[in-house]
């Protein structure tokens, strides 16, 4: 059965952008290149928010891409 993951930021906090793009960006170049990658898109919509998704064979390759490249949530400062 497929495993489908959706994410979205509403640009409420402009400074959470450019990290949202950059992480998306790695993300999607990742899972397109994934094993069991089935569909990667991102868009954004005439208002305030971004959207991605992604589509892939089982949720073990989600699993896989996810433990693969840990990174910081997007947004998210980070504490040492």
């Amino acid at each position: 059965m497929p495993f489908v993951s959706i994410t979205r930021l509403r640009r409420s906090v402009w400074s959470y952008l450019p990290a949202f793009v950059v992480q998306t960006l790695r993300m999607a170049r990742q899972a397109a290149r994934a094993d069991g990658n089935l569909a990667v898109n991102c868009c954004g919509t005439a208002g305030t928010t971004l959207w991605t998704g992604t589509a892939l064979s089982s949720e073990d390759f989600a699993k896989a891409i996810r433990t693969a490249c840990e990174t910081p949530r997007a947004g998210h400062a980070r504490h040492s």
